[in-house]
């Protein structure tokens, strides 16, 4: 567990009904660590069950959230610096790129080699 979850914890956060917007934040504030349900209820002082039930009421589930703020960060690494894939992969907790791969051509529709040439020769975008 990333002991820094629980210094950002607040009574606001504990208390908010919108879990999913605070679920978000968290998740894009650590770009070198990716929490799991099992953080995220203990950061919220609750149980999985009442985490996953709260983000059902809003529509949602911890796994639609973990997907999308992936699809940000690996964005953002591939738009913005020079890492292979490999080591993008590694730096979103993916164990082989190969699996990376396929969840990127999932959110984006093209493969993460594809996206970041598109995107600097103005095709995508």
């Amino acid at each position: 567990m990333n002991p820094h979850l629980f210094q950002r914890v607040s009574y606001y956060q504990m208390a908010t009904p919108n879990k999913r917007l605070h679920i978000e934040r968290t998740i894009g504030d650590t770009m070198d660590y990716i929490p799991t349900l099992t953080n995220m209820a203990d950061y919220y002082r609750m149980s999985e069950s009442t985490l996953k039930r709260r983000l059902r009421q809003e529509g949602t589930t911890y796994r639609k959230i973990l997907r999308g703020k992936l699809s940000e960060k690996a964005i953002h690494m591939l738009l913005n610096s020079n890492k292979t894939i490999a080591e993008v992969a590694k730096s979103l907790g993916y164990a082989s790129s190969s699996s990376f791969i396929r969840a990127f051509r999932r959110w984006q529709g093209v493969s993460p080699s594809s996206y970041r040439k598109g995107i600097s020769e103005g095709i995508l975008g």
